[in-house]
């Protein structure tokens, strides 16, 4: 570690809300993860005159960046999201709204982690990006939370994971209801499916779903010269198409939420 590197990394103090951030950053430059720009970045943008609550991300900001993401597709991405300002007790300067990193932490991870997973299954970073907004569109906040913390591998109690599978089973059952509620009253909807039977089917978001997959495979066959006949279009509209990507959004989460249950639960721990 060169002489200027060191005097930046020394800069960094621990604080209430990252206990530990110096020997993140130590670790991360003694890793070589983190070159003096990026360090430079980190320093100037989310630690030098800013509140606690935003030196705190600077971990998923580093992380992202020690995965050898840049500072570009970082302000990106970052710019998506809303401010944290009124969405979090612990966001208590308010000459702070508006700024670039005044952003949820838990918002940061859900971004960056995503788009990294797409970029590491062989998408570009254009795709990639587009990929990432669509997920945090079809994704509560709320969501997002469960999500990263079924991916953290940290150990979740029962009694916390009862409340995310009351929450998510909650949320899919107003879905379903607004769905059918929608659908309903669509005139052109109804007359699209008029030889169905049952004559209301395509009002369950279950049944939606099915249609808009099995459209999307014979699509696809079709581009690929397996099918013959016209691309078929979607019968639901966007508001309608937006309700049933939520809706598979939570059914895939409560599916994670289970499989967790049952990997890391007794039964007996379960009954207590």
């Amino acid at each position: 570690m060169d002489i200027k590197t060191k005097i930046l990394v020394s800069k960094f103090k621990n604080n209430s809300y990252f206990v530990d951030l110096e020997d993140y950053i130590s670790e991360r430059v003694n890793e070589e993860k983190l070159d003096y720009k990026k360090l430079k970045y980190l320093y100037d943008n989310l630690y030098k005159g800013h509140s606690e609550f935003i030196k705190q991300n600077i971990y998923p900001v580093g992380e992202f960046l020690s995965a050898g993401y840049s500072i570009e597709e970082c302000e990106k991405i970052t710019d998506l999201l809303e401010d944290a300002t009124g969405k979090s007790v612990f966001c208590y300067n308010q000459k702070e709204k508006g700024y670039r990193f005044n952003k949820l932490f838990l918002d940061l991870k859900f971004c960056f982690n995503n788009y990294d997973d797409f970029i590491k299954s062989g998408n570009s970073k254009d795709v990639a990006f587009e990929k990432m907004k669509f997920e945090l569109d079809i994704t509560p906040l709320r969501l997002r939370e469960i999500i990263e913390d079924l991916k953290s591998g940290k150990y979740i109690y029962y009694s916390e994971m009862e409340n995310y599978e009351e929450y998510i089973n909650k949320e899919m059952e107003n879905l379903k209801k607004d769905f059918r509620e929608n659908t309903s009253q669509d005139v052109e909807l109804k007359k699209h499916f008029e030889n169905d039977n049952p004559k209301d089917r395509y009002q369950s978001i279950m049944v939606a779903g099915t249609i808009l997959a099995g459209i999307d495979v014979r699509n696809l066959q079709r581009e690929n010269n397996n099918l013959d006949g016209k691309m078929e279009k979607y019968p639901y509209n966007k508001e309608q198409i937006r309700m049933i990507d939520v809706y598979s959004r939570f059914e895939k989460t409560l599916e994670d939420a289970e499989r967790y249950v049952e990997l890391n639960y007794e039964e007996d721990s379960m009954e207590m």
